[in-house]
């Protein structure tokens, strides 16, 4: 993955006002965050502006292992591929992911809990459930709760994209 920035000049020579107009970015846009995938694909990011949304968001699109606050790499493998299994499949993960818990310790044991969590409910409430629990956490994040809720949350949010086909 590579960045670039880029800045436009409102005033003067407006430097990279082509580039702005190209990509349908205003003034009131900024800050203005995009991926470009390869084959030209064109994603706007939307999210809250913070190191570890801004990871989620890449994982997500990109498909790519990157180790986020709350996220642990056993269970990582155990939920990648999870939302394709089938049932069989999906509750020797989940017991896998059971017998690991004892291994787990401190603040991790709460993010081993929470992947546990999320294998049963879309076991029960079907593959959908990922997408209402982010939007659900994130509902949470932008209301008024504590700083350390608001971090309960995030952490939680980083687990979830660790569910994929």
């Amino acid at each position: 993955v590579s960045t670039q920035s880029t800045w436009v000049q409102e005033y003067g020579d407006k430097l990279n006002e082509d580039l702005a107009e190209k990509y349908g970015v205003k003034n009131d846009d900024f800050p203005v965050y995009k991926l470009f995938k390869k084959g030209g694909e064109q994603v706007d990011y939307k999210g809250e502006i913070t190191a570890d949304a801004l990871t989620r968001f890449l994982k997500t699109e990109l498909k790519v292992y990157m180790g986020l606050p709350g996220c642990l790499e056993v269970y990582d493998g155990l939920a990648s591929g999870f939302l394709s299994a089938k049932a069989d499949e999906r509750a020797t993960r989940l017991q896998k992911a059971e017998d690991e818990l004892a291994k787990v310790k401190g603040a991790n044991a709460a993010s081993a809990k929470f992947y546990i969590s999320v294998m049963k409910k879309i076991s029960d409430k079907g593959n959908g459930f990922v997408t209402t629990e982010k939007k659900r956490l994130e509902k949470l994040v932008e209301s008024k709760i504590t700083d350390e809720k608001k971090k309960q949350m995030r952490t939680k949010l980083n687990v979830l994209p660790s569910f994929t086909e």
